[in-house]
């Protein structure tokens, strides 16, 4: 089948301009993702190429040798940053643009200019290596984040890379300039190959940020935006697979009600911003408290909730006696200064398939009360209707104290 390189470089150039659009029409309602912004740019920058290339013969070679590899390096190397971005890493500016300046430090070689198969092996050596990287950095990516498509992204890099290696080979070895500008059947498929590579790394490109913008989506769904932790329609709606799971699984599942004690205060006296971040630095540190398959959510205001399976129901007291000395002894910094507080906590174990969930947030309720009555900063568990606190933890303390301020 004869492959017409105009007609090829022509449909490359409209792929390309098209790809550019669409990840332009992406990125532009929220302009949130840097990553996509980048690829469309690299793709635009690659544009100009390829009139360049098309006159080959009939304009200066530093036009349509130098100048048009150049543009289609420097997009490569604007794909490489988009790729880093898009994986909120950092990006070496020195490491986007050396594609295209080692091309351009090698054209003032003559004995590398002046053959034809020694430039090839230049330019295709340093796209090899660009995909190879920048399938690297896909390939982690998947491996962090658990999405497949960004494994299949990586597996087709990894191909432009390996035929551009094996185009790095063969102009090593072809010493015959003019016999290889005569292989015209080789332009074309060095033309086709990258055409059939943009179609399809575009289309899974947009199947991944479609499938990261859902999730994203349902994370923020699900996800209290102050604290990030799970709001309460999401922790209710998981905590009744939670419980089953346990009586299943013939573990204690524990329900902890938090609260932290006179926050009112710390919004009058303190202001909401201190507030806020009073809420959060305490979400953080319980959060980092507990096991990953546990839940924790905001239950509303300053009312959180976990829930736990453990071994024995005496664990989950144990737990919420860590987390009340731990909230107790944080030095929360805020723009007021640190600031203390303290917790009372209401624990409810379930052990059989005696109720439901609703009746085990009724039991924690009513120890968190009974925890708030017994004079607040306290654990209590729930027994024969009533919370008790545990032993060795009375007296009322402060609930919000200043340690120390900016004047200090």
């Amino acid at each position: 089948m004869y492959l017409d390189v105009y007609t090829l470089f022509f449909l490359l150039g409209t792929v390309m301009f098209l790809v550019g659009i669409a990840l332009l029409a992406v990125w532009w309602p929220s302009r949130s993702e840097p990553g996509l912004l980048y690829w469309a740019v690299s793709f635009f920058v690659r544009l100009p190429a390829i009139p360049l290339l098309m006159a080959r013969g009939q304009i200066a070679d530093r036009l349509s040798i130098d100048l048009a590899n150049g543009f289609l390096l420097a997009g490569l190397g604007l794909g490489w940053v988009g790729t880093r971005m898009f994986a909120r890493r950092r990006v070496n500016i020195v490491v986007a643009v050396a594609p295209m300046a080692i091309w351009f430090a090698a054209c003032q070689v003559p004995s590398i200019y002046d053959e034809i198969g020694y430039r090839l092996f230049v330019y295709s050596a340093l796209t090899a290596a660009y995909s190879f990287a920048i399938a690297f950095e896909f390939w982690r990516d998947a491996v962090l984040s658990g999405h497949r498509l960004k494994k299949w992204l990586a597996a087709l890099f990894v191909v432009n890379g390996s035929v551009h290696l094996l185009r790095a080979v063969y102009g090593l070895v072809t010493y015959d300039s003019a016999g290889l500008l005569q292989r015209h059947g080789y332009l074309s498929m060095s033309v086709f190959v990258p055409l059939v590579l943009v179609v399809i790394g575009t289309m899974i490109a947009m199947a991944m940020y479609r499938e990261e913008h859902l999730d994203t989506l349902k994370h923020d769904a699900a996800h209290d935006p102050l604290t990030n932790v799970l709001n309460r329609r999401a922790f209710l709606a998981r905590a009744e697979n939670v419980l089953r799971e346990g009586l299943q699984d013939g573990v204690t599942v524990a329900l902890l009600m938090l609260d932290l004690d006179h926050f009112k205060k710390v919004n009058d006296s303190h202001g909401h911003l201190a507030g806020d971040q009073v809420l959060k630095q305490v979400c953080a540190r319980v959060t980092g408290m507990i096991r990953r398959t546990d839940l924790f959510g905001r239950m509303g205001g300053e009312e959180f909730a976990a829930l736990l399976k453990v071994v024995a129901p005496d664990d989950a007291m144990l737990v919420a006696e860590k987390i009340r000395k731990a909230v107790r002894s944080m030095a929360i910094a805020t723009d007021e200064g640190d600031l203390s507080v303290t917790v009372s906590i209401g624990v409810a174990e379930q052990m059989d398939d005696l109720y439901g969930f609703d009746e085990m947030m009724r039991r924690a309720d009513a120890a968190l009360y009974a925890a708030k009555l017994g004079g607040r900063d306290r654990v209590c568990d729930y027994s024969e209707g009533q919370g008790h606190p545990v032993p060795g933890n009375t007296g009322p303390v402060p609930a919000v104290e200043m340690v120390s301020s900016p004047d200090r």
